[in-house]
């Protein structure tokens, strides 16, 4: 009713906490879709999934575990990437290459919700350099998350480095 036509659907995958991966996203995304049928609602389906920064990600990539959003034009996966709450973690930057090496490109998750981006938007610059993509919360913009967040979404706009803002 409110014109939504298609829903990416984007569960966490962090291991040791939300144990999701590509085939058990891709079953539960079959039984959603399954449901909508059966009570007749018309609406456009994908999945991906917001994978937790970490040293499991290589791991998963390997082993073919990343859900993906999608391929580019130019050949490169995209992966949702999502930081930890409160910091940037030493050596991100290098994971991010790995990635990037590996024909992935990440597009970072509500990056001003992270504590150091808040205390300061341009630690972001470096992703933003290396090819990483960013997506804001759209709460975020409106201070849902209270005016901390609502300004680094602000200042990450300002910078140039938002591609895309999810509900």
């Amino acid at each position: 009713q409110d014109g939504i036509t298609h829903v990416v659907c984007t569960p966490h995958v962090f291991p040791g906490r939300y144990a999701n991966n590509r085939r058990s996203i891709s079953e539960a995304f079959a039984a959603f879709r399954r449901r909508l049928l059966e009570a007749d609602i018309d609406l456009g389906l994908s999945f991906a999934g917001e994978v937790r920064l970490g040293p499991e990600v290589i791991a998963l990539l390997e082993r073919d575990e990343i859900p993906f959003l999608g391929v580019q034009s130019d050949g490169r996966k995209t992966m949702l990437l999502e930081l930890p709450d409160g910091q940037i973690p030493v050596g991100a930057d290098r994971l991010v290459d790995r990635l990037l090496n590996h024909g992935v490109r990440p597009i970072i998750v509500h990056p001003e919700r992270n504590r150091m981006v808040m205390d300061d938007p341009r630690r972001m610059t470096a992703f933003a350099r290396m090819g990483c993509r960013m997506q804001l919360t759209a709460a975020s913009l409106s201070g849902h998350f209270g005016p901390r967040v609502q300004a680094a979404a602000r200042s990450l706009l300002d910078f140039g480095y938002v591609h895309a803002v999810a509900t």
